[in-house]
């Protein structure tokens, strides 16, 4: 409402440019500012609902828990979409895209330009909402169902994320144009590296994993250490419990 003055005097000014013949120019402005206002107003619109979205839901509830887990990532989105457009209505995307299309450095046969790099961290991004959203939903809704017990669905759960990042960084890699065979070299390196230095990391990783997975102890249990330290078990990652 504080721009509504602004917003007149300058379709009073387009309308004088359309009166004096200058009728494509006008309408191009026209139509592409009034664009780019309806855009930014949108999603002004929507981040404000957005807000008072994310303060109503209960966060032990299935919805109040997902919102929680895409706040961040729903607003980063938000503001890239409407930046998105407002550049393809000025008629700037097109360049931009082909400017970071070539941009890059060559690494072997491969070349990685900035608009895959882009690519490969959306790809991330995305594996990272997806991994969040499934593991609230296994959480909140199937395993209450099916009555899971505690141990078991931390386990599921941990492995399910495993799994979609693993996947997300394949297609990361294939998004840059990697050749997944040449990761055999690579391979190799680790395991020479693995031998001369990692041994304890590998070794603690591994533990962790037989931990997780075997589930000799579990999310839940109660611990106690020479009838000193007593405890519950909150979480079991790669190389601490």
């Amino acid at each position: 409402v504080s721009y509504l003055p602004h917003f007149l005097g300058f379709s009073v000014l387009l309308l004088a440019l359309w009166t004096l013949g200058f009728n494509r120019a006008a309408t191009e402005v026209l139509v592409r500012s009034y664009s780019i206002i309806g855009m930014l107003v949108a999603g002004a619109l929507a981040l404000r609902w957005f807000d008072r979205y994310t303060e109503s839901p209960d966060p032990e509830t299935l919805v109040g828990a997902l919102v929680d887990q895409v706040d961040s990532f729903a607003r980063f989105c938000i503001n890239i979409a409407f930046a998105g457009a407002v550049l393809q209505i000025i008629g700037l995307l097109d360049p931009l895209r082909q400017l970071l299309d070539n941009v890059g450095v060559t690494v072997g046969d491969s070349e990685l330009t900035a608009l895959n790099i882009i690519r490969a961290l959306c790809v991330l991004g995305g594996a990272v909402l997806v991994s969040r959203v499934t593991r609230v939903l296994l959480d909140r809704w199937l395993y209450p169902r099916f009555g899971v017990d505690v141990g078991a669905a931390y386990a599921t759960s941990t492995a399910v994320h495993y799994f979609v990042i693993a996947l997300a960084m394949g297609l990361a890699l294939i998004t840059l144009g990697i050749d997944l065979a040449a990761l055999a070299v690579f391979a190799g390196a680790l395991g020479v590296g693995i031998g001369f230095g990692l041994q304890d990391f590998a070794k603690n990783l591994i533990s962790g994993l037989v931990l997780l997975f075997g589930r000799v102890i579990e999310k839940g249990d109660l611990v106690t250490i020479n009838d000193t330290y007593i405890g519950n078990v909150e979480q079991i990652a790669g190389r601490m419990v």
